[in-house]
């Protein structure tokens, strides 16, 4: 699990108090960030608490990938596939935003990306769930005055959830191994202006009860989870529904979800259903942001489409489609940038 908090200033108190203690830095050894005091994190490779910028790239588990070794979003674009669809929705610009992606890392190799991003996750989905976890991940820049406390876990059981503790959740995904369900997650600072009300259940296996429990709490959908655990189960996170008017959609084929948008419905989250291969897709009521699903698209093209429409990508899902990864991406306008 990890818990990241960018203070130079307290990594370098660290070393002073070490020093003043007659300590060797090397004796704060860690396994994970959590470890760490604030201010520091672990260093993947030497396993030694550290400020953040004195962590180094080489001989680290994840073949030292860097910001160089991925494509940032709006470079090394290859020409959108002509037979790629998309489904479009909505006519109001968005609110820009300094943004990354990307499609397959380990852990570590994300902590780094959000530290030299300065950035928090918005979504955050599994690319391998063999050995230790790898992910794909969308952060958007948190910074100034709208920078929120975001913290994430991996790859952890129910009861790993305790630095997250206060928060509040956005974002979980699932898997099994063995008999034993872990967890990834994303939450949110969920204090002062950024209080909300929230829910969350796991392990349902009728979807009747997601709309059972949106009627019983007034609420909408923010993230729904698709995992197998002896069978087809659910995740959902909700929160107070307001104004907002939210629905939920099983088993959509995308003829049946761009019948949706021409009801003047957008999508707010989606899933692959890993049976079938059909959409799941959250929808609210338009008038909103202007915004295109997508799907069917290699890492290229989905750069490629991103950059050319001015859009950034809101939710994420990855899965293999005749023997080729592939992505099915939320877009909504990134007001020009």
């Amino acid at each position: 699990m990890r818990w990241i908090e960018l203070s130079l200033l307290s990594g370098l108190l660290l070393s002073a108090c070490a020093r003043d203690l007659g300590l060797d830095a090397e004796r704060f050894h860690c396994q994970r960030n959590l470890d760490c005091i604030r201010g520091t994190v672990c260093d993947p490779i030497a396993l030694v608490c550290t400020a953040p910028n004195l962590l180094v790239d080489g001989g680290s588990p994840d073949a030292g990938l860097s910001d160089a070794d991925v494509p940032p979003t709006d470079a090394g674009l290859a020409p959108v596939d002509a037979g790629a669809r998309r489904i479009t929705w909505g006519t109001e610009t968005g609110t820009a935003a300094a943004w990354w992606w990307y499609a397959d890392l380990d852990g570590p190799a994300l902590d780094r990306a959000l530290l030299g991003h300065h950035a928090r996750l918005i979504d955050l989905e599994l690319a391998s769930t063999s050995g230790p976890w790898r992910y794909a991940a969308v952060m958007v820049e948190n910074v100034g005055a709208t920078a929120i406390e975001t913290r994430w876990i991996g790859q952890v059981e129910r009861s790993g959830f305790s630095p997250l503790s206060g928060l509040r959740l956005i974002d979980v995904e699932l898997a099994m191994t063995g008999t034993v369900t872990y967890f990834a997650a994303v939450a949110v600072d969920n204090s002062g202006s950024h209080r909300s009300g929230w829910w969350w259940w796991w392990g349902t296996e009728d979807a009747s009860n997601v709309d059972a429990r949106m009627a019983a709490h007034d609420a909408r959908l923010i993230d729904l989870d698709r995992y197998e655990d002896r069978g087809p189960k659910l995740a959902m996170i909700m929160v107070p529904a307001g104004d907002a008017r939210t629905a939920w959609y099983e088993h959509q084929t995308t003829d049946e979800l761009l019948a949706l948008t021409d009801a003047g419905l957008g999508f707010t989250s989606l899933e692959i259903e890993p049976r079938t291969g059909l959409l799941t897709v959250v929808t609210a009521t338009c008038p909103c942001v202007r915004g295109e699903l997508v799907f069917d698209l290699g890492e290229a093209e989905l750069r490629a489409q991103t950059a050319r429409d001015h859009t950034r990508i809101e939710r994420l899902v990855r899965y293999d489609r005749d023997g080729r990864t592939v992505f099915a991406a939320i877009l909504v306008d990134n007001g020009g940038r």
